[in-house]
């Protein structure tokens, strides 16, 4: 005869679950931190990505959605695809310490990754103008 405080295999007694949950709690997660993460990752790779893609890129890299720039219109298209892909990795910088100070801290990294926007985003094309300027030809 079997007892009724047999427990069927794959299932877990309440002391099991509670330390399966400790640990999971000491490795500083929770459901709400791999859910940052899993946003954060792949948000932080898409800018790693596009400054990697500036900095192989043997065309000139182009900031604006829709508008290309022509070799012609570059005087040094090495050094201006340089200057586009160091521009994208220091944005994506501030994606990948938010993604990771988020994980162990959510609030640091959420006004890290606010704060970072706020100046980010005004400061990209501010930044592609001085690239563009710096690298243009006057007259193509």
């Amino acid at each position: 005869m079997i007892e009724s405080s047999t427990i069927s295999p794959g299932r877990r007694t309440g002391n099991e679950t509670a330390n399966l949950r400790n640990r999971f709690h000491l490795c500083g997660g929770s459901m709400g931190n791999i859910i940052w993460l899993i946003i954060m990752i792949p948000v932080s790779l898409l800018f790693t990505g596009i400054g990697i893609y500036a900095l192989k890129s043997k065309k000139p890299m182009h900031f604006w959605s829709g508008s290309t720039v022509r070799a012609s219109e570059i005087t040094d298209v090495p050094a201006y695809n340089k200057a586009n892909g160091i521009m994208w990795l220091a944005f994506s910088v501030i994606f990948w310490i938010s993604a990771v100070l988020g994980y162990f801290n959510m609030p640091a990294g959420g006004i890290l990754l606010i704060a970072g926007c706020l100046i980010g985003v005004p400061a990209l094309p501010a930044a592609y103008g001085k690239i563009y300027k710096k690298y243009r030809r006057l007259k193509y």
